[in-house]
Parts: structure tokens; sequence; C-alpha cells
């Protein structure tokens, strides 16, 4: 008797904690469609408007998952390319510059910071870096903030180019003016 009381409170317990995984599960499931099915809304949203807002969602979304991390590349193309949002050219020029070389920005308010990681460009072809430069250019062009920083480092430095620095205090000065105009500074 006692032994058959103690085989069905098993069975109760057994059989709970089962229907409370096969909850969980479910439960999962769905949050991870939901969460896939945003993610799909922001790529097509960043595909056909170059909306802004559904590209950081992106960005964030690649950000947390490193093995993901160059899918973002695409996005932020089509961000300058089809959509003329020139801000977003230096970010190419790190995705294409991660993607090529592994390097990752690791900015810690100096210029130092930004010369280390600018230096990863040496590790590329001529071919390579122009194409890289060329989002630079367009993006300092455009009045980019951090595409004309990245070429007056690499001016002032001779880093992946020659070393010009007429060049690189022109675009210091064009920096400054960004940075007035924007109220960064």
């Amino acid at each position: 008797m006692k032994s058959t009381i103690l085989c069905v409170i098993m069975f109760i317990i057994i059989n709970t904690a089962c229907k409370k995984q096969n909850n969980d599960d479910k439960n999962t499931l769905i949050s991870e469609k939901r969460y896939d099915n945003e993610i799909n809304t922001a790529k097509s949203s960043v595909k056909d408007f170059g909306d802004e807002i559904s590209y950081a969602d992106l960005e964030l979304y690649y950000l947390n998952n490193k093995y993901k991390k160059e899918e973002i590349l695409p996005y932020t193309i089509l961000m300058v390319e089809k959509h003329k949002k020139f801000k977003y050219s230096s970010k190419v020029f790190e995705n294409l510059l991660d993607l090529y070389t592994g390097a990752e920005l690791k900015y810690d308010g100096t210029n130092t910071s930004l010369v280390q990681y600018l230096k990863n460009v040496e590790k590329l072809d001529g071919y390579q870096r122009k194409y890289f430069f060329s989002f630079l250019w367009i993006g300092a062009r455009e009045k980019s903030m951090s595409s004309v920083r990245y070429l007056e480092i690499l001016n002032r430095e001779g880093i992946g180019m020659q070393k010009n620095i007429t060049i690189a205090d022109s675009l210091k000065l064009q920096l400054i003016k960004l940075e007035i105009a924007n109220h960064v500074k």
C-alpha cells in the first residue's frame, strides 16, 4: 500500500515536472520566434527604407551576437549607398576592417587608441585599402565626423597611405568646425 502511494506521488511529481518543462520549452520557442521576427522586420526596414532606429536595433543585436557580427555589413553598406545616410560611412569602414583583419575598435577616448586601431589597415593590400578608404572619403565629403577624424589620423600618421600633414591639418580644421556645428565642443 505504501509503495503504491509512493509510486502515485512520484508519478504526479514527474508528470508535473515534464509538463512544466514542455511549457518552458514552448515559451522559449515562442519568445525566440518573436525575437527573430523583430530582427527580420528591422532588416527589412533598413533594406527598404534606411530606417535608422531599425539599424540601431540590428547593431545592438549583432553586438550581442559576436558569432554573427559580420552580418551587419550589408545593412551598413545599404545605409550609405542606397539610402545616402553618409554618417554610417565610418561604420562601413569599421565593419570591413573587422571582417578582414579581426580588429575591433576599443576606443578609450584617446587618439592613441584610434591610432592603434587604425594601424590594422596596414594588414590590407593596396586595393583593399583604397576600397575601405573610399567610404571614409565619402563620409568626410558629407561631413561625417568619424570619417573626418579617421582620415585626419591616417594622413597625420601615414597609416596605410603617404603621410600628408597638409591634408591632416585641413581635416583637423574641418573636424573642429563640425564639432562646433554639432555642439560637441
